[in-house]
């Protein structure tokens, strides 16, 4: 394996240890999200790249990695935001953890600017206020106590201060992302002259992520969220050995759940029929206009073994990635800020699935109300949001 840098490019051999931890074998138990377990949890030992080895504590620090069985075999350097809290939480020997996530990777540049300044960049990075108690870099203004402090603060590299404010202290001036967020400047530090997976040209604060960026990643509580670099600080007399053999345990445990989960889906009733519906992905091209879909389906239609067409912005069926958005929800006590996985289909799609509607009605075509707005819920959404009777509601704002 490798340890690749952040924007995926790798960077020496790394020592790995396989674990998992007891909040999954704990989700597991109460059944959910079964899938999840089947992997195994890597730790990169920073020290043993080629990289990064200035850093003080280079010894004590490694990264989680993901190591996927099911559905299919993927090895990633990538865990979701829970996994560095819930492995402090449960072993003593894990002191702390730091997580950064870029999200340019998944979401394209984006815009930064300060009077007539302004570039496209990819190197935006947020990550927990204790980043500096991990690393060490060298600031030319500002602290590390106070350089993350706040949510809206933004740590620049001296190379992007040149360029923004030139030779002035730029503490305390206003960088904006996207034309919208306005971040205050409190620290610029010198990237390392030696090799470093660690690449970032800003930093900001993870809480901040919340603001504007939820509504495409989920929540820091998500677990099927695989978006962050996620680094643990352990003690000095941590044996990687031991601690690879005492989870070797746990690990044959959580198999065991996972097999005895994967025989309850097997035989549960999921609510909709798949036998004999066939899921056909369309290119994305410019030809694929919704014209050219109707005809397709039109086309589709006159064959005699076709019964019915359907179609879907993507595959909405679970264990599929789909659309989540984050919306304000009406509940009993208030308003609340809520992530909502959004499958969009058209009105044929309850029917070819024989999903049962057991309140109110399903879309229709001969009302142009439900594809403006119209919203179906399934029974665990509302029960979420605590609606006795949901018909009429709007949970899309």
């Amino acid at each position: 394996m490798a340890v690749g840098d952040a924007f995926g490019v790798p960077h020496g051999t790394v020592f790995d240890i396989g674990v998992t931890t007891r909040d999954a074998i704990s989700r597991l138990r109460s059944g959910v999200d079964p899938v999840l377990a089947e992997l195994i949890i890597f730790l990169y030992i920073i020290s043993e790249s080629s990289a990064d080895k200035q850093h003080t504590k280079a010894d004590q620090i490694y990264r989680i990695g993901y190591h996927v069985l099911q559905p299919g075999v993927l090895q990633t350097a990538l865990s979701s935001g829970p996994v560095g809290p819930a492995m402090t939480a449960d072993y003593p020997e894990i002191l702390d953890y730091v997580r950064m996530m870029n999200p340019a990777e998944f979401k394209g540049d984006f815009l930064l600017s300060h009077g007539d300044k302004s570039a496209y960049e990819s190197g935006l990075v947020f990550t927990d206020t204790n980043f500096f108690d991990f690393f060490d870099y060298e600031f030319v203004h500002g602290n590390k106590t106070t350089a993350l402090a706040n949510p809206n603060d933004i740590v620049i590299t001296y190379e992007k201060a040149i360029f923004f404010f030139g030779q002035s202290n730029p503490l305390g001036k206003v960088i904006r992302i996207d034309g919208e967020h306005p971040m205050v400047v409190s620290a610029v530090v010198r990237q390392p002259d030696s090799p470093t997976h660690l690449r970032f040209h800003y930093l900001i604060p993870l809480q901040a992520m919340n603001g504007y960026l939820a509504s495409a990643f989920g929540p820091f509580t998500s677990l099927r969220s695989i978006n962050y670099q996620t680094y643990l600080l352990v003690d000095k007399n941590f044996d990687p050995e031991y601690f690879k053999k005492r989870n070797a345990e746990e690990y044959v445990l959580c198999t065991i759940l996972v097999n005895q989960q994967f025989n309850y889906m097997q035989q549960k009733d999921l609510g909709y029929a798949t036998e004999h519906r066939v899921i056909v992905s369309l290119p994305q091209a410019e030809r694929i206009t919704p014209q050219w879909i109707s005809g397709f389906r039109e086309e589709l239609l006159q064959h005699t073994h076709v019964a019915g067409v359907s179609t879907a912005l993507r595959n909405p069926l679970p264990g599929n990635m789909i659309e989540t958005w984050m919306f304000p929800i009406e509940k009993s006590y208030g308003t609340e800020e809520t992530v909502l996985r959004i499958a969009f289909v058209d009105p044929d799609f309850i029917d070819l699935y024989n999903i049962s509607v057991i309140e109110g009605r399903n879309f229709s075509w001969d009302h142009p109300s439900d594809i403006q707005g119209g919203v179906l819920l399934n029974e665990s959404a509302v029960r979420d949001f605590g609606w006795e009777n949901p018909i009429g509601k709007t949970p899309l704002g």
